[in-house]
């Protein structure tokens, strides 16, 4: 979805989807339903001036049994606010995994007690909780 209208459509019939499985009115064993997984980028923009993925948020804690995952990409900048926001508290409560790339410390902690920091490229914390945080080099294959 490229804007928050069309974003809240699809969070909503996505949502439905779920609800059934988690009533049990969903059709077929539990272990073939097929996973959903929610991928947005620029997390921030999309949810500027609305919350277009609510629809989803009462299923975040139900997400391995539901075989639903959400995997949000927002820019460091800003993130100490955003981290406040209903969607990603509700990630941040339940202890869903992170990863910070570069970023400033000023933003202050964004995930457990890991601060941003400068990093180079392709570099990152991942934070998982109950686990000690590991620096990472992530992959980017080149396009012909």
């Amino acid at each position: 979805a490229h804007n928050a209208v069309l974003a809240a459509r699809l969070a909503g019939a996505v949502g439905r989807q779920l609800e059934e499985r988690q009533n049990g009115t969903a059709e077929g064993d539990p272990a073939g339903w097929p996973h959903i997984v929610l991928l947005v980028d620029d997390y921030d923009v999309l949810t500027a001036a609305a919350q277009p993925l609510g629809a989803l948020q009462p299923y975040l804690a139900a997400g391995d049994d539901l075989r639903f995952h959400a995997v949000i990409a927002r820019r460091v900048a800003g993130a100490s606010r955003g981290l406040y926001e209903p969607f990603v508290q509700t990630l941040r409560e339940i202890g869903a995994t992170g990863l910070i790339m570069t970023g400033d410390r000023g933003e202050g902690k964004l995930l457990g007690d890991v601060y941003a920091r400068p990093l180079p490229p392709g570099r990152g914390q991942w934070i998982r909780r109950g686990e000690p945080v590991r620096l990472i080099q992530t992959a980017r294959q080149e396009h012909p």
